[in-house]
């Protein structure tokens, strides 16, 4: 019975050792979790940061001096770049900052979308919400749109707030993508006469004498600040009278007349004799 004791107490529990291949999978784990913060940490921040810096220059979400390397450039943590609309004279492109978790649990995604002037290169306006399907159609529409089938107010007949390139046109989308007038050069408006969009020959010929105009202050340069006023002069819808502080004049109300006693008739004159 001694014997059996000593032997119980020389017995040593060893701990069990975790099997290899467990141990494999848990450092998989970890690094996959580590992978998932890192996407995460790397889409929320670039998003807020981005967005604090757009809200900072325009926080209206309507650009006007703004080119689209200038939009890039306020971006963080290199956002992957696509097309979500694609028309004549805009494109919409979407810059995101990929997640995993976001979709996941049913909450708004890390891009913002912007607006790019075509022809000039110039961003427009931006949002964070993105195209609905309202959007497409319109988009695939305008795509189609034939100009020819416009009269000059620029309506189509259908309603849907089109209108020619050259005057701001395009569809309706409404809210955050709602259209606004893409931004011209100033001094394209300080050499074109007529206000068509284009310089003719003439017009080209008489640059100089325009540019003479342009410079208010006469001291033989144009600077940048001429340029604004006649871009700003040259603004569409423009009306100067109304951009006082002073109430708009009322509307005159007609004097009204005296009244006049009604004519007796012939048989009440008889009567009255």
């Amino acid at each position: 019975m001694a014997n059996d004791a000593n032997g119980d107490a020389n017995v040593v529990t060893r701990p069990q050792r975790v099997s290899t291949a467990r141990e494999a999978v848990s450092k998989w784990v970890l690094v996959l979790v580590l992978i998932v913060l890192a996407v995460e940490v790397r889409a929320a921040l670039g998003h807020r940061v981005s967005m604090n810096k757009l809200r900072e220059v325009c926080p209206e979400g309507v650009f006007f001096d703004t080119t689209h390397a200038q939009f890039c450039s306020m971006l963080t943590l290199f956002p992957e770049e696509s097309v979500t609309l694609d028309l004549p004279d805009e494109v919409e492109y979407r810059y995101g900052w990929f997640s995993l978790l976001r979709p996941v649990f049913n909450r708004p995604e890390a891009a913002v979308y912007v607006t790019i002037h075509r022809h000039s290169n110039y961003a427009m306006r931006y949002c964070e919400e993105p195209p609905t399907e309202g959007d497409l159609r319109a988009a695939a529409r305008w795509a189609e749109f034939d100009p020819s089938l416009m009269d000059e107010s620029g309506d189509d007949g259908s309603g849907m707030g089109f209108g020619p390139p050259s005057q701001g046109g395009g569809p309706g989308f409404g809210g955050p993508r709602g259209s606004r007038r893409p931004p011209v050069d100033p001094a394209l408006l300080a050499l074109d006469g007529d206000q068509d969009g284009e310089l003719s020959e003439e017009e080209i010929n008489s640059a100089a004498v325009a540019l003479q105009a342009v410079d208010a202050d006469g001291d033989g340069s144009v600077s940048a600040e001429e340029f604004r006023t006649v871009a700003d002069a040259a603004a569409p819808g423009r009306r100067p009278e109304l951009e006082d502080d002073s109430p708009a004049p009322e509307s005159a109300t007609p004097e009204t007349a005296p009244e006049t006693a009604p004519e007796a008739s012939p048989e009440a004159e008889k009567a009255n004799e």
